[in-house]
């Protein structure tokens, strides 16, 4: 009953394009989604039965409607600045990618119920492995309690670092 449905899109339809940028993957959709407010209309080219069709989303907030929400977000709550690590040093610590804890602020969950420490690499959010931000903030928009896993580069082993959100 959201906006996509409402365009057409339906079930099985594969997303091929957003505002005329190619979507590859999930996040990166999401990533190109959360660029639009509530009440913007987004042109999204999809393939439905091998068929090329072009529609308008008229984007809704959580509650269904347009309102702009300026909602606090699991990673604000968090109190730290991530992002993406970058795909040399992630080939020079041997992985794939991860998220980069760049900075802790203070007051957050991370520096109230943890000992981590800046430049933390994490690999995975509840045993789920993450190789950007947006991976990170999909898996934590929802949780109740998480489990960061990852290292520090130039020490050995792994650690994890557990943390209540609600």
């Amino acid at each position: 009953d959201g906006g996509a449905y409402e365009a057409g899109i339906r079930k099985g339809d594969i997303i091929k394009s957003i505002a005329g940028v190619t979507v590859g993957s999930g996040a990166q959709m999401l990533e190109l989604v959360s660029r639009y407010k509530p009440g913007d209309k987004v042109p999204v080219t999809i393939i439905r039965d091998e068929q090329e069709r072009s529609v308008s989303v008229a984007l809704r907030n959580k509650a269904g409607n347009y309102d702009v929400v300026k909602a606090e977000t699991t990673l604000d709550l968090l109190g730290g600045e991530f992002a993406t690590l970058d795909a040399a040093k992630a080939k020079d610590f041997g992985i794939d990618g991860g998220v980069v804890l760049r900075k802790i602020k203070e007051g957050g969950l991370l520096n109230k119920q943890t000992t981590v420490r800046e430049n933390f690499v994490i690999l995975k959010v509840n045993n789920k492995p993450v190789k950007t931000k947006e991976e990170l903030m999909t898996i934590v928009q929802d949780a109740k309690r998480i489990t960061l896993s990852g290292f520090f580069p130039g020490y050995d082993g792994l650690y994890d670092y557990q943390l209540e959100l609600q």
